[in-house]
């Protein structure tokens, strides 16, 4: 393309300089979130898995409470429990950037949290239901 038919020379010749620079700045910036989502296992934000498995635990654990009180709509699918598990590590990450769970502490909270979190909520249920048959009040009869 012949740049004196069109104008200021010196002015499209810097023009073309940046578009080249974008140009270039854009498909390293294309590669670089490519390789974010080759590494994230195709999710776009980094999350911990970890942590997701453990939050999708007790997704599925309330709303199977809810469930249960406010009826089968409450009850979480499988794969909705594990969307709102990503979703809340990722906010996690990204709020808490430094909250690393290679410590001591959060591994101890973590596995504590899988392993007697479920058996709290259901001795707290237990107990209520049966409050609610000794009050002879069945919640089956309502």
């Amino acid at each position: 393309m012949n740049y004196n038919e069109l104008g200021d020379v010196q002015r499209l010749n810097e023009l073309a300089a940046e578009l080249s620079a974008v140009d270039s700045g854009a498909v390293s910036d294309t590669a670089q979130a490519a390789q974010e989502l080759e590494q994230n296992n195709g999710i776009a934000f980094p999350y911990d898995p970890v942590l997701a498995q453990s939050v999708a635990m007790y997704a599925g654990i309330g709303s199977g409470i809810a469930a249960r009180r406010w009826g089968e709509h409450w009850q979480l699918k499988e794969e909705e429990a594990d969307a709102v598990s990503v979703a809340t590590c990722q906010l996690i990450h990204h709020y808490f950037p430094d909250l690393e769970p290679t410590n001591p502490l959060w591994n101890f909270a973590l596995v504590a949290g899988s392993v007697l979190g479920p058996r709290v909520l259901l001795s707290v249920m237990i107990k209520k239901q049966n409050e609610k048959i000794a009050g002879g009040h069945d919640e089956s009869a309502n």
